[in-house]
């Protein structure tokens, strides 16, 4: 209070009052606070055809603050993306393509160039894709997708990819009643799917080394912290079954 001791006495209405009041309540402010405020603008600002002034209390400049960021950050995406388009006008690689769309698009057009073609193995790399896009949307959402490791879980309406099954029988894992029988459960076949597209579609050696050395230590933490140990023969199962593809398609020893 240094420095403030005149006194402004002003008349209001009961309706003029309450919403000082009011006004005052919501921002967390004094009800001399806001006439302070509007005290500090220019003079000109009273006068005839001025201009609107906006005052705004430290939340809403918080909240302001953050909404511009978030613009920037659309802005910054965009441009991006527009950079990316303006330089490979002339034909664009599909890693360029898939950076400025999502991954249920890149799935679509896929089909599309295996329809274009007709080509029955991209066809049959579609639906594998399908299965890898519902496995990401699952993890993206927080969908805890190890509870799916069970008889009773939800099963899939359609055999594996041709593709895939081929795959296990030229790396010995015979097609047998066990390995249908973990296939039809919906998650497994969602992991065996993406398991398969990281060792078939990554080209690059490191990319691959990389990604299976994050199975590996997934694998290590998963065998040592003793939720396994603790857990039912069929969930013990269904890990086993997991590592398997994992050792066929994304191996340590990358």
């Amino acid at each position: 209070m240094s420095g403030r001791r005149e006194r402004v006495y002003m008349r209001l209405t009961p309706g003029e009052k309450d919403r000082a009041l009011d006004l005052a309540s919501r921002n967390g402010l004094t009800v001399s606070q806001p006439v302070r405020a509007l005290i500090q603008l220019p003079a000109d600002y009273a006068s005839e055809g001025a201009c609107t002034a906006v005052v705004l209390d430290r939340a809403t400049a918080g909240e302001f603050e953050r909404e511009m960021r978030r613009w920037g950050n659309h802005y910054n995406q965009a441009a991006h993306t527009l950079n990316r388009i303006a330089y490979y006008a002339g034909g664009y690689p599909v890693w360029v393509f898939l950076e400025v769309i999502d991954f249920g698009t890149f799935a679509d057009l896929w089909r599309h160039c295996a329809l274009r073609w007709d080509s029955s193995e991209m066809r049959a790399q579609h639906y594998v894709l399908k299965s890898v896009r519902a496995l990401r949307n699952a993890c993206a959402h927080n969908s805890l997708i190890v509870n799916g490791f069970s008889r009773r879980s939800e099963r899939t309406s359609f055999n594996p990819p041709r593709i895939i099954s081929a795959s296990l029988n030229e790396r010995g894992m015979k097609n047998t009643k066990a390995r249908r029988s973990k296939l039809a459960n919906l998650r497994v076949s969602q992991i065996a799917a993406t398991l398969y597209a990281d060792g078939e579609f990554c080209m690059r050696d490191s990319t691959r080394a990389r990604h299976a050395a994050h199975l590996a230590a997934v694998r290590h933490y998963a065998e040592n912290c003793g939720v396994l140990r603790r857990a039912n023969d069929g969930i013990v199962s269904y890990f086993d079954f997991v590592w398997k593809l994992v050792d066929i398609w994304l191996p340590s020893e990358y």
